[in-house]
């Protein structure tokens, strides 16, 4: 009877990374509604000298404005399609062996959302390395893979629309809906008819658009060393 004994070491490693990120916007010194649509009306931007029923309708849209700012409307659109974004990576390592054979196997998941709402990666990735070694043959191991999931575009569109964006804006209708348009045009389209040409970037929410990329790579290397003399010198 023979008995083999093997002495077999193990280590487990974790490792985490925790990072917050948020939208710093104090570069951006707005007017509120209140003082946005007063300066407009002291610029004149609701006068019209030469057409009395463009002016009318001007002052008409002055009026309405002016009553939603009354019911408290003071829209901060650069807020919209940002958020507070808490990413975080998770590794684990297990390895062991005794001098002849050796292995290591690491898993990594990582969450990375971005402050741009619903933008992000994704990523979970694992790996096994296997290691044998004789007097004269030398093996080895390693198989991998990584597998992503991007979400790169936001459906809220790009962060600069919103920088243009009056405050008096109303985002939802009376029903609680998206507005499809925040301002009218009544030159534009001849016989002074409304023409929507300030689009609320918002109402495209609701057709849920994404823009998602998924990547899955699985790779191995395999190696063999084969030494029939040692020490040669």
């Amino acid at each position: 009877t023979r008995e083999l004994a093997l002495q077999i070491d193990e280590s487990f490693e974790y490792y985490g990374k925790y990072r917050m990120e948020y939208p710093d916007l104090r570069d951006y010194n707005l007017l509120n509604a209140r003082e946005k649509i007063d300066l407009e009306w002291i610029a004149g931007v609701y006068d019209d000298h030469y057409d009395p029923i463009y002016s009318y309708q001007n002052f008409q849209n002055y009026n309405r404005k002016v009553m939603d700012v009354e019911r408290g409307v003071n829209t901060y659109w650069l807020s919209q399609p940002l958020t507070t974004a808490f990413q975080h990576t998770h590794t684990l390592s297990i390895e062991g062996g005794d001098e002849q054979f050796r292995y290591k196997l690491s898993v990594n998941v990582g969450e990375r959302p971005g402050v741009m709402k619903k933008t992000g990666l994704s990523s979970k990735n694992g790996s096994l390395d296997i290691r044998y070694r004789s007097d004269k043959i030398h093996i080895s191991n390693q198989l991998f893979t990584d597998y992503n999931h991007s979400k790169r575009t936001s459906p809220y569109g790009i962060f600069s629309t919103y920088t243009t964006l009056n405050p008096y804006y109303r985002i939802h209708d009376e029903k609680g809906n998206y507005l499809h348009y925040l301002e009218y045009d009544y030159e534009l389209g001849g016989d002074h008819a409304e023409i929507p040409f300030v689009f609320n970037p918002l109402y495209d929410l609701n057709f849920n658009q994404r823009d998602i990329s998924n990547e899955l790579r699985i790779g191995d290397r395999f190696n063999v060393e084969y030494r029939p003399v040692q020490n040669i010198s």
